[in-house]
């Protein structure tokens, strides 16, 4: 539904605008306070618009907080946040309407009853007439500013009167906020002059919040005159935050036609916050040019924040199309840094053919962090291949680190039937670490699997240290059927340290056999 879209981002552009003072607010000492850092964190929510972690946020700080001075800050946006998720209209009407009744003197009574109007004439319009004489009654006592808005909401005139009537009051009047009143109803109406009075707004209006404003207004306004509008205002505005808004309403227009100028300022823009926003429009617009813009940002863009966003971006696409740049990346001589970013980003691609590219990285590179973030790329996909590469690793690098990251990643890919891979890295593997890492994974693997294994790792091992590390899996294991190896370790072995493990082992084995072999080992002693 339109009304949707409308009512939030002039809203969203309220936050921002607020977002100074409340910084301000939060001083040294405050900031210390319970309540005021459970607001803030909660606030943080809203800005971000995560939205269903900002109403879970805010209903607790309800909760816990009753007689906070953020109370009706609160409340506010978590009607606020309640609407933004799509719920039941009429809960989101009773929210709003029980803030306006309980906090007459919040800063936000205002935006509330704005919100409760709006909100009314959708509900009006749906059928259910008894939200017209709601609001209605709420006629009384208010100011011209909500007169204003019931004008419009309760379409009391026709349109184009209520249009001409509302620009005349925004060119008569110097109040701030009633300012910010009219430019939120103007995208509602479905007029030429709209767009004209907007583009004035957002170019020549000397108060920065009222041309942000008009820029969030814009991007509800379809159409390629819209897209031209937002790069005037780019191109000609001083304010960041401006810039910042045209650039994110481009992307919300999804007009593929304002591509080549958001890819124009990532590749060109020196300030990262401006350079990420417009590969996040870019993001938002999609289209068959997308992938090749975030290699060409890649490549060329002046912004360090811009290049890590767009290698991310082309990453999270999940096409099997970026995995020819991914490899180009992970095999050149870059940073490191956009190495490994490159490699990791390649676990979001569940292809065979990123497992290949993974394993030309194992056999190609040198540098440790390289080989591991592969390593941990692996342990995301599927297959025996993997298993087979994984193990390979474990058993032949020549880095300690590496081969131990292998034989631990190779738990999450193994199923039961595969166990004995893990034995092969067990009986070939260079390094003891890497061995004990095998051993501590087949505790999850199928017990009588398991319990076969180790057995067998325990009768034909040399080394105390993997014996003893065996013989303490076995315990964890906590399976009946291991009893009889341990008693036999606990009672015959030659090793001391494995006869203490053994007898520790059948502590931890929860059953009637391994008590009884504890009181056997008690009555030989």
């Amino acid at each position: 539904m339109k009304y949707r879209k409308f009512i939030i981002f002039p809203l969203f552009c309220l936050a921002l605008a607020v977002l100074a003072p409340v910084g301000q607010a939060f001083g040294a000492e405050e900031i210390q306070e319970e309540d005021t850092k459970a607001y803030r964190q909660a606030y943080s929510y809203i800005l971000e618009k995560r939205w269903d972690e900002a109403k879970k946020s805010l209903e607790n700080f309800m909760q816990k907080f009753k007689d906070s001075g953020w109370i009706d800050d609160a409340r506010f946006w978590h009607c606020y946040a309640r609407e933004k998720m799509e719920g039941a209209i009429e809960d989101v009407f009773s929210c709003y309407r029980d803030f306006v009744k309980t906090y007459k003197g919040s800063k936000w009574v205002d935006d509330a009853r704005s919100s409760l109007i709006r909100i009314g004439k959708e509900l009006a319009k749906s059928g259910k007439r008894e939200y017209e004489a709601i609001i209605r009654t709420m006629m009384e006592d208010v100011d011209d500013e909500i007169k204003l808005t019931a004008l419009y909401a309760l379409e009391d005139i026709g349109d184009e009167e209520a249009l001409e009537y509302i620009l005349k009051l925004y060119d008569a009047s110097a109040d701030r906020k009633l300012r910010r009143k009219i430019i939120d109803i103007l995208e509602d109406f479905e007029s030429p002059l709209i767009l004209d009075k907007l583009e004035e707004i957002a170019l020549n209006d000397p108060d920065v919040s009222l041309r942000k404003q008009a820029v969030y207004a814009l991007e509800d306004i379809e159409g390629q005159r819209t897209a031209e509008i937002l790069q005037k205002v780019f191109k000609n505005e001083k304010d960041l935050v401006v810039k910042k808004a045209a650039l994110f309403a481009l992307g919300d227009l999804e007009e593929e036609a304002a591509a080549p100028f958001l890819l124009d300022i990532a590749l060109t823009e020196i300030d990262d916050t401006l350079a990420r926003a417009a590969v996040s429009a870019i993001e938002d617009i999609g289209g068959e040019g997308e992938l090749e813009a975030y290699r060409r940002i890649f490549r060329e863009a002046r912004s360090s924040e811009a290049k890590r966003m767009a290698l991310s971006q082309l990453a999270d696409s999940g096409a099997p199309e970026a995995l020819p740049f991914l490899r180009e990346i992970a095999l050149g001589k870059g940073d490191l840094d956009s190495r490994r970013r490159a490699i990791s980003n390649i676990e979001d691609i569940d292809s065979p053919e990123a497992v290949k590219v993974l394993k030309d990285i194992l056999n190609t590179v040198k540098e440790v962090d390289l080989l591991k973030a592969a390593v941990y790329a692996l342990e995301d996909q599927e297959g025996r291949e993997v298993a087979r590469i994984l193990t390979d690793t474990a058993i032949n690098n020549p880095e300690e680190e590496v081969a131990k990251a292998a034989a631990y990643a190779l738990e999450d890919v193994l199923e039961d039937e595969d166990a004995n891979m893990l034995l092969e890295v067990l009986q070939k593997a260079k390094f003891k670490s890497v061995r004990k890492a095998a051993l501590y994974s087949l505790e999850d693997f199928d017990e009588d699997i398991s319990i076969k294994i180790l057995g067998d790792i325990i009768k034909k091992e040399n080394d105390v240290d993997l014996r003893r590390a065996a013989v303490l899996t076995l315990g964890e294991i906590d399976n009946e059927g291991a009893v009889p190896i341990l008693y036999d370790l606990a009672v015959n072995d030659k090793d001391v340290k494995v006869r203490r493990a053994a007898v520790s082992a059948l502590s931890e084995i929860d059953s009637p056999e391994a008590r009884k072999a504890l009181l056997k080992i008690i009555g030989k002693k």
